[in-house]
């Protein structure tokens, strides 16, 4: 990437990279440290033209995620429509870069 002047690194964080819950202090604990390690790598990556995403949706409907009995998986978002979104977002390749993307369910 670095030769090419020209690549995109997307590190899929969690909604938890920003705020913790009870009982999961090692699944908050390395999405805060993914979330660090993106950053850092996208101050040292700017200048070789190489973007570096973190992508931190909420829960997300995954077998994983039908395990946590402490939500309702009928709130949780769809894999696919997060795959889309994020496909979309990395497109960019002019001036217009999300360093830090925060995908949550819009509820009303």
């Amino acid at each position: 990437m670095k030769e090419k002047k020209w690549g995109r690194i997307i590190n899929i964080g969690s909604s938890s990279s920003y705020q913790g819950f009870s009982e999961g202090t090692i699944y908050c604990s390395s999405k805060h440290a993914l979330l660090g390690l993106s950053r850092s790598l996208f101050a040292e990556l700017k200048e070789s033209k190489i973007r570096v995403f973190s992508i931190s949706p909420g829960s997300i409907k995954t077998k994983m995620g039908k395990q946590d009995k402490k939500q309702n998986y009928k709130t949780f978002l769809d894999p696919k429509e997060v795959a889309e979104y994020i496909v979309y977002s990395i497109n960019f390749d002019k001036e217009l870069v999300s360093e830090e993307i925060r995908l949550n369910r819009f509820t009303m």
